[in-house]
């Protein structure tokens, strides 16, 4: 944890942010809308079920299921290693600025490494049920279900962790003022 702790920069969470907004970019604006325009691709479902699976790769076709398989194996293999390092030098840089840095709360900033964990787990059984597709597994689709809920319901704690920081930031900014002002 030191090595990343002092590994850390503001200049490299901002490269890395610019990086990680790209990525999602041509995910979302480009490779989504060619796989399917009008449904949400499976990463972004919450909840999956055999049902809902099975509609999605039924309703993208087989070209859909080619494309979903090119950005499951490859781009959003790399979309999830850069989130997870540009999420967690944020985590550390923000806790840094709250005096925060040197307290075993810091651990916290490696939730997204297992956010990415979840999301790896996800992908591999996404691809899985590509291959396998029109038949289902009924344990790969329940493990595609428990990692995509680990995935969202771990997104969901780094962002609270997130916001609470940027306000603990917030917050001794304007004590410093106050205390230089008054």
């Amino acid at each position: 944890m030191r090595w990343l702790i002092s590994f850390s920069s503001w200049k490299k969470v901002g490269v890395l942010l610019g990086f990680n907004f790209t990525i999602q970019a041509i995910i979302l604006f480009i490779i989504y809308p060619a796989i399917s325009p009008s449904t949400s691709p499976l990463d972004i479902q919450v909840a999956l079920t055999p049902a809902s699976v099975d509609t999605f790769l039924a309703s993208i076709g087989e070209s859909g299921r080619r494309l979903y398989y090119i950005n499951e194996s490859i781009v959003d293999m790399l979309f999830l290693l850069v989130y997870a390092c540009t999420y967690v030098l944020l985590l550390i840089e923000l806790f840094k600025s709250t005096g925060l840095a040197a307290s075993r709360l810091v651990y916290l900033a490696l939730l997204p490494f297992t956010i990415a964990l979840a999301d790896m787990i996800e992908n591999f059984h996404i691809l899985i049920s590509l291959d396998l597709y029109p038949i289902q597994s009924e344990a790969v689709i329940h493990i595609l279900f428990l990692a995509n809920m680990a995935k969202h319901g771990l997104t969901v704690i780094s962002l609270v962790v997130v916001l609470v920081l940027i306000l603990r930031v917030l917050a001794l900014k304007c004590q410093f003022r106050g205390v230089h002002n008054g």
